[in-house]
């Protein structure tokens, strides 16, 4: 089972989740630790993995919230915050926080 860091719920059924992959180089590598995003059908079945032009760096999601436009927003673990597709997944650098 995996745990849960943060997740919205969409009135079509599905959700997006991150799961919590802080930590998790060594065993999983940096792109798999940066690809901890997904968006999942009503049933749990995966529709989309998140990807970005930064999953080298190993930089894991810790949140996923809507925007005011109702768009899909995450942040990373560096302070990085990611305009997400909601029909493909791939996430789009909006602003560094830190």
């Amino acid at each position: 089972m995996y745990n849960i860091l943060s997740e919205i719920f969409f009135d079509d059924g599905k959700r997006a989740v991150v799961i919590d992959q802080l930590g998790m180089k060594e065993k999983y590598g940096n792109a798999e630790c940066s690809q901890n995003l997904y968006l999942l059908d009503e049933n749990g079945n995966v529709i989309w993995r998140v990807s970005s032009n930064f999953d080298e760096d190993g930089n894991p999601f810790t949140n996923v919230n809507l925007n005011d436009d109702n768009n899909i927003e995450a942040y990373r673990w560096n302070g990085g915050l990611y305009s997400i597709n909601k029909e493909t997944g791939f996430a789009t650098p909006k602003i560094l926080l830190k």
